[in-house]
């Protein structure tokens, strides 16, 4: 079985990957939604209302992704403190080494 501190990394990692694709889709739609004038070139058929719809869309799966990933992330943080706090709980109980005889 896998471990769930490897999974939530793993799936930390992908969400990386998915979010800065919606980051560049996120800021071209904005970009060209606040300064349409710098954007003559783009095609007619690419208007604002439809950018508009698509930034729309996109922040919505924006949000969801970026919440899995604040979830993956806080989880990894804690555990790693966790793991952290029980090592050293351990040392603190164990007994002291045994002393070797010293000869007179």
């Amino acid at each position: 079985m896998i471990n769930f501190y490897t999974f939530s990394r793993k799936v930390h990692r992908y969400l990386v990957l998915i979010i800065l694709g919606l980051i560049l889709v996120m800021a071209g739609t904005g970009a060209v939604m606040r300064y349409p004038r710098w954007f003559l070139w783009l095609p007619s058929w690419l208007g604002t209302a439809r950018l508009r719809y698509l930034h729309g869309q996109v922040s919505t799966y924006f949000t969801i992704v970026l919440a899995i990933m604040a979830l993956t992330g806080a989880y990894m943080y804690f555990h790693t403190q966790w793991v952290q706090r029980k090592q050293e709980k351990l040392k603190s109980q164990e007994p002291p080494a045994a002393q070797p005889p010293t000869s007179p």
